[in-house]
């Protein structure tokens, strides 16, 4: 039995359909994950989540999503930046972007920053590298320094 099999093509809308970007990026020592949402064909915008303040990172970008036309179901890629800020955030960041990438079978890419890059040139040029092809595996945490864990007195 022959099987005419076609190679596979993009709709013809696909540049109009919805879809963003989202990029993590922990190395404030401050426990503040820098966090960009970059829709298609658009600038960056970024918010700062701050783990002192909010409750969950996943609940900080699902807020902020809501206030768009967005959802994680529109996600096109993520960029993460390993780390090198504390350990908690950084954790949370790699956690939280290998979640997603396995529950939406999302590309993922773990990207090192160039010298006084800035967050905003560190995004497009992660969103270029996975438009190329580029892909991490997972995020492995790069932590900056030991942990500094602490008994907290009653």
């Amino acid at each position: 039995m022959a099987y005419n099999l076609q190679p596979y093509s993009l709709p013809t809308n696909y540049y109009l359909l919805k879809f963003m970007w989202l990029f993590l990026d922990p190395r404030d020592e401050k426990m503040i994950i820098k966090v960009g949402i970059m829709e298609h064909g658009q600038e960056p915008w970024f918010f700062e989540y701050d783990r002192n303040k909010e409750i969950s990172l996943l609940g900080a970008v699902y807020e902020r999503l809501q206030s768009t036309d967005y959802s994680l179901q529109n996600l096109r890629g993520m960029i993460v930046v390993p780390g090198s800020g504390g350990f908690s955030v950084v954790r949370s960041a790699a956690v939280l972007a290998n979640s997603i990438a396995f529950a939406t079978k999302t590309p993922i890419l773990e990207i090192i920053p160039k010298n006084n890059e800035t967050a905003e040139e560190i995004f497009k040029r992660g969103v270029k590298m996975i438009e190329s092809g580029k892909r991490s595996g997972e995020i492995k945490p790069l932590y900056g320094k030991e942990p500094n864990i602490t008994i907290k007195k009653d």
